[in-house]
């Protein structure tokens, strides 16, 4: 049931929308809130229609920036006592 309320069709069922909300949810907690508002409003601004969710997903990447991704690598090593 998660994997087909991933993708955005649209069919006025509020258990589904509930199942989408959730399934978005739980992909985009491990991103930082900042990139996932900035993605958010590219999307409004220049889409007609909501993306999918690995579209969305890869505009949050670019917003985040790869910095990001490094200093997280960083910190998991550190916190693992390999640094």
């Amino acid at each position: 049931m998660k994997l087909f309320a991933a993708f955005n069709l649209y069919t006025g069922d509020q258990g589904k929308l509930n199942a989408q909300v959730g399934v978005w949810a739980d992909e985009l907690e491990e991103f930082p809130l900042y990139a996932i508002r900035k993605a958010s409003r590219w999307a409004i601004r220049s889409q007609e229609k909501l993306p999918t969710l690995a579209k969305f997903i890869s505009s949050v990447r670019v917003a985040a920036g790869d910095s990001v991704y490094d200093r997280k690598q960083l910190l998991q090593r550190w916190l693992a006592g390999g640094i």
